[in-house]
């Protein structure tokens, strides 16, 4: 680590805690025998979390045809890996607290939106999807790390950063802050013990040339999250995509309006959030 992304460690009474509830459900990705049973039983005791999960399986995106009204229900309506995402993602949302000057509700549409479509683009590859899921979830995490540690600083940063493309923010950042979000994010997520896979795609996913499937997926999550939310058309998004990467990924114009419902109902599941 550089010494500034050291003093924003240094920081500890200021760094959120990781929940229990958390931390039992990032150690099930690595046990493939975790049972329905414990991880429903484990969050209903927090029930915090579990009112927000339950929110959560109740959007659009899950095609709910009924109310989803207990975490058992929510578990047979979307599955085990999706409830595990609900659960990650209801966690991490609450283990921060409001910083001043910083949308925090918008920071965590976007960053849900982004998880929702590096799960999607997952679908026909090689990959684990439920680390893609967390990865997108925690790729600007520490944009926010930076916020609540060093406000003045994150401030600068942001002004600093402002309508400039990805490809460069990890050069400008460093240059003049001695740091950058991609590796505040990325040890954070160490330090939180998830897996490798997902703190090298917290730490790359600006690199979209890196053979890490899991960092360029994330990596393209987020530039077709900005298109949707900036009301592109599905040329515009496929556009912003280096034409290699779209063809090992999938993404193609037909894929871009083949997803684009699912694209609506993201929204109004990212918008349950707040």
């Amino acid at each position: 680590m550089t010494p500034a992304t050291e003093q924003i460690f240094s920081h500890a009474i200021r760094l959120p805690q990781v929940p229990q509830v958390m931390q039992e459900v990032v150690n099930s990705l690595r046990n493939e025998d975790i049972s329905v049973s414990q991880l429903a039983d484990l969050v209903g005791k927090d029930q915090v979390i579990a009112a927000k999960v339950l929110r959560l399986a109740n959007s659009s995106y899950y095609g709910a045809r009924h109310n989803v009204a207990s975490i058992g229900d929510a578990v047979q309506l979307i599955g085990l890996n999706a409830f595990r995402n609900l659960v990650i993602a209801s966690s991490l949302i609450g283990a921060f607290p409001k910083v001043e000057g910083f949308d925090l509700p918008a920071f965590w549409r976007s960053s849900m939106l982004v998880a929702n479509l590096a799960h999607i683009i997952g679908r026909d590859l090689d990959v684990d999807r439920a680390t893609l899921f967390s990865a997108g979830l925690m790729h600007g995490i520490g944009q926010l790390l930076i916020y609540l540690c060093l406000p003045d600083s994150a401030r600068n940063l942001a002004e600093a950063c402002k309508g400039k493309p990805l490809k460069e923010l990890r050069a400008i950042e460093q240059h003049h802050f001695g740091m950058n979000h991609f590796e505040v994010g990325m040890e954070l997520a160490r330090r939180w013990n998830f897996p490798e896979s997902i703190q090298f795609a917290i730490g790359h996913y600006d690199e979209a040339a890196n053979d890490e499937l899991p960092a360029q997926i994330v990596h393209a999550g987020v530039k077709i999250a900005h298109g949707i939310q900036m009301g592109s058309t599905f040329s515009e998004m496929l556009n912003t995509l280096p034409p290699d990467l779209a063809e090992r990924l999938g993404i193609d114009h037909d894929w871009l309006e083949e997803q684009g419902d699912v694209f609506d109902a993201l929204i109004d599941e990212a918008a349950s959030l707040s």
